[in-house]
């Protein structure tokens, strides 16, 4: 790609036809990352060294755009939310769990299950059970956000886009705590 290619780049695009690839929740890992590696590669700004400084800041502007995209396309919850701002919808967490107390219970016993494992006799094996039960939530959640989407229900969408924030969190902090139990 040379300088004039890289200026003439339509930062007005979807992060979907950045990568080419079709818009939808569901999107191919593997060929994302190709496709970023592709794009990194032809926009890094060292292949601009010898450019003038508004192309090198272009450059630098549109690599930093690249990432930005691929890092939220590959994250289940970061492409939902990018998928609804593309409807102009925007999930409020907090009303989503506020108007569901079945999922918020379900969440605080979670939680509860999560900072009771330093105590359990075999903490190893009721992460792997609790990391199962999340597995399996995420993937309803995932599942759920995707039928809405595609049903064009952004109401529903962004109430599963919350409830998938709440979870994902919780896998993050789960796999804190596995990592200090497994350090042990």
């Amino acid at each position: 790609m040379t300088s004039h290619d890289l200026t003439q780049k339509n930062f007005d695009q979807t992060f979907f036809e950045l990568f080419n690839i079709p818009e939808g929740y569901e999107v191919d890992i593997p060929n994302l990352s190709q496709s970023y590696r592709e794009l990194q590669q032809a926009v890094h700004p060292d292949r601009f060294a010898a450019a003038s400084s508004q192309e090198q800041r272009v450059a630098v502007q549109y690599a930093s755009w690249v990432n930005e995209a691929y890092e939220t396309l590959k994250s289940p919850v970061n492409r939902a939310h990018y998928l609804l701002s593309l409807k102009d919808q925007a999930p409020d967490a907090q009303q989503t769990i506020g108007n569901d107390p079945a999922f918020l219970m379900h969440q605080m016993s979670l939680r509860e299950q999560l900072m009771d494992l330093r105590e359990e006799d075999d903490p190893e094996s009721a992460l792997d059970n609790l990391r199962e039960e999340l597995e399996e939530l995420i993937s309803h959640q995932c599942d759920d956000f995707a039928q809405s989407f595609s049903a064009e229900d952004y109401e529903h969408a962004s109430q599963s886009v919350g409830k998938m924030q709440f979870l994902f969190k919780l896998e993050e902090d789960m796999e804190r705590l596995e990592a200090e139990i497994l350090d042990f």
